[in-house]
């Protein structure tokens, strides 16, 4: 019960999660100063501290140019081309904001996914977050885990209940510990149920 996916014990889902693809995410293409007119480079995937995925990039004045090479287990591979559009939308207080839009199902959306030789939104690819699929049990256990962050204290829900850190108020650390202690309480009686003991 002390790390994430402790609560396993109560079926999880089966579907693809959007934190196991690789994201094309314009946000951090924004952020990274890598959207005007000409930019061009290039974009790394990881996968166990190694280096796995690269797609080159231009962009263009409305669309996104990638070039990358695709290569299925057993073959050499070829070189693929793809396009992704952009699009604008206005902001109430003055400006624009960019967008893709998805090739697969031309909605709007920040984040493409690449798959295959395809950048499609998640959407399209039936992906969930991993929270979607969480248990019971794992809820909890985020919850109890961010109380006790928040008081600067112990992720582990089986040692002592954090001390009011330095310059909380004590009424903000009574609700905080309250709550914590209801949201571990139901953690034990999840563990009871489920093995028949109490801790």
């Amino acid at each position: 019960m002390g790390g994430k996916g402790s609560g396993n014990y109560i079926k999880r889902g089966s579907k693809p999660t959007v934190e196991t693809q690789n994201p094309l995410d314009l946000r951090l293409m924004k952020s990274r100063g890598c959207l005007y007119t000409g930019a061009f480079g290039a974009i790394f995937w990881s996968s166990g501290g190694q280096l796995g995925k690269k797609v080159n990039f231009l962009v263009e004045r409305k669309r996104l140019v990638l070039e990358f090479r695709y290569a299925p287990c057993g073959t050499n591979g070829s070189e693929m081309r793809k396009i992704i559009n952009f699009d604008r939308t206005s902001c109430n207080y003055g400006g624009t904001r960019m967008w893709f839009r998805c090739p697969g199902c031309r909605r709007r959306t920040p984040v493409l996914y690449w798959v295959g030789v395809h950048f499609i939104c998640r959407l399209c690819l039936g992906l969930v977050y991993e929270s979607q699929q969480e248990g019971e049990a794992d809820r909890l256990l985020r919850r109890a885990q961010g109380i006790r962050s928040q008081l600067r204290g112990s992720i582990n829900i089986f040692d002592p209940s954090p001390q009011r850190p330095k310059g909380m108020h004590r009424k903000t650390y009574e609700r905080y510990r309250a709550l914590l202690e209801e949201v571990e309480s139901r953690i034990l009686n999840l563990i009871h149920r489920r093995f028949g003991f109490d801790l």
